[in-house]
């Protein structure tokens, strides 16, 4: 008869064989370097922050480029007084409530696209200039391109669009009471040869073609007259975009360039972010525009992904990493060793014998 302590005692375990020990050796190392790679790539994600009032400079040979989220109002100028804007088109035409209202009163302007001028005839500039830039319609790619051009005496805003078109409506505002007696005179001239000239309290309305160039001439290399961007609401200019940088004009490399995050602080994705994988949702907001001696700068806000020279920032324990060494791989080794650990003890193939 079998005694009761032989049902108690448990089997015999059989004794692992090499070849199991070195397969579960093997699994062990490739998970060691593996959680190795992970925790590097976990630690090097671009990180999201939340930018202050923030200015970037874009010299002669950069240029501002920025992807609006919506279509409407991209630029405005409310002119100084005494401080004319001629306005340049590479190829523009009337749009069609101007072409109207200048055919009512027996004015044969072209109707076809062509290079065009608006400038002022006018020794004494008696008014402000007020020019509003907006976009009919936008796409997930439009890009929007702000260049700074120096013509000595003169400084020159240059505006492109990418997959869009744009509206430039033109005019001069009253300067005083006398405006009647001394109205300053535009003079719009086309490259067959045809000029109008109008009060410059007329305005005109011209559409630009996707990827044709509009250059607003100043008067001076400092002009005075503010440039704003989006839509002025509690006397904040507001216009919302999907990504905002300074790009070589030659190198076609951003030397600063912001995303728009999308809330979360890590990038997770492979590569890094930009394009349409940067938020829809109006987190990041450009200003202003300042055009000074030699450079063009552009005032910005919200939350980002943002990187310089094609290097995106991380998180501060990343920083902290960085400037530690010995202390990030001392971290990564144990991890690794602690997983490897784990893995070995729950495989049991090195477990006690019995």
């Amino acid at each position: 008869m079998t005694s009761r302590r032989n049902h108690l005692r448990s089997p015999r375990v059989r004794p692992r064989t090499r070849g199991q020990k070195f397969v579960v050796a093997l699994a062990a190392g490739v998970l060691m370097l593996l959680t190795v790679a992970v925790v590097e790539y976990a630690i090097t994600r671009p990180y999201a922050r939340t930018l202050p009032t923030t200015e970037w400079e874009a010299t002669q040979d950069e240029e501002v480029i920025a992807t609006p989220l919506a279509r409407g109002t991209l630029l405005t100028i409310d002119g100084v007084n005494h401080e004319g804007i001629d306005v340049h088109f590479d190829k523009a035409k009337l749009d069609a409530d101007s072409l109207q209202s200048m055919q009512a009163i027996q004015m044969q302007p072209p109707v076809d696209v062509q290079e065009v001028t608006w400038r002022s005839t006018n020794p004494d500039l008696t008014g402000h200039t007020t020019i509003g830039i907006e976009t009919t319609s936008t796409r997930p790619d439009t890009r929007i391109h702000f260049a700074m051009i120096d013509e000595r005496s003169n400084v020159v805003l240059s505006v492109r669009a990418e997959h869009a078109v744009l509206k430039v409506t033109l005019a001069v505002a009253p300067a005083g009471k006398d405006m009647e007696k001394t109205a300053e005179r535009k003079s719009l001239e086309w490259a067959n040869g045809t000029q109008l000239s109008l009060a410059g309290t007329w305005p005109v309305s011209l559409e630009v073609p996707e990827g044709e160039r509009v250059r607003l001439v100043f008067p001076s290399n400092a002009p005075q007259s503010p440039l704003t961007l989006g839509v002025e609401e509690d006397s904040v200019a507001r216009l919302f975009v999907r990504e905002i940088g300074v790009q070589s004009v030659q190198a076609q490399r951003y030397a600063r360039y912001a995303c728009a995050s999308d809330g979360n602080a890590f990038w997770w994705g492979l590569g890094d972010p930009g394009g349409t994988a940067c938020s829809a949702a109006p987190r990041l907001q450009a200003h202003r525009l300042t055009l000074v001696p030699d450079a063009l700068k552009v005032q910005f806000d919200g939350t980002a992904w943002v990187a310089k020279d094609g290097k995106f920032e991380r998180s501060d324990w990343y920083a902290w990493l960085e400037e530690n060494p010995v202390l990030h791989k001392v971290g990564e080794a144990l991890i690794a060793a602690f997983v490897g650990w784990v893995f070995v003890k729950v495989s049991g193939v090195w477990g006690k014998k019995k």
